[in-house]
């Protein structure tokens, strides 16, 4: 098959690879606590699909990423915000771990109509924002799943 630059591609890829759905916390803004310390601020979490790739350990050195790091590129047809001056960038939940967008890749995706956004595993005790929005994202789930079974429960009975 023939592919052409420019003819928006993403949909034909996410046939080929496949999806993975993760949640998306969008970085809204940051605000000053009690004590002046900035706090990150997002919006409730959505479900989002795309397609999930590691970086390939061989590319950390020719790019100089922290060999510490473990990263991913995360395909996806929406804007994801990365780190930059004054923001945090956007947060995604995939499994049990949890990424952080630091910057998204060259831009010939978003001309294909999807972007590729490199994204790191995130250490959740670096941003307390984040950590009270997933922690109350988490409270309504379990709050969700409870009243389901006690709903449930009740119609055995």
């Amino acid at each position: 098959m023939f592919m052409t630059y420019g003819s928006n591609n993403y949909d034909l890829a996410m046939q080929v690879l496949g999806d993975t759905e993760v949640l998306w916390f969008k970085f809204i803004s940051r605000i000053n606590n009690d004590v002046m310390q900035e706090i990150s601020q997002y919006d409730d979490p959505m479900t989002i699909s795309g397609s999930l790739q590691p970086v390939n350990r061989n590319l950390y050195e020719q790019y100089g990423f922290d060999q510490n790091k473990i990263l991913y590129i995360f395909y996806i047809n929406a804007e994801l915000t990365d780190v930059q001056r004054n923001s945090a960038g956007d947060k995604l939940v995939f499994k049990d771990q949890i990424l952080q967008c630091e910057s998204s890749v060259p831009d010939i995706f978003k001309m294909d109509g999807w972007i590729g956004m490199l994204c790191s595993v995130f250490k959740i005790n670096t941003d307390k924002g984040f950590k009270l929005k997933l922690e109350e994202y988490q409270k309504k789930i379990s709050k969700q799943i409870k009243e389901k079974s006690y709903i449930a429960w009740n119609r055995q009975l």
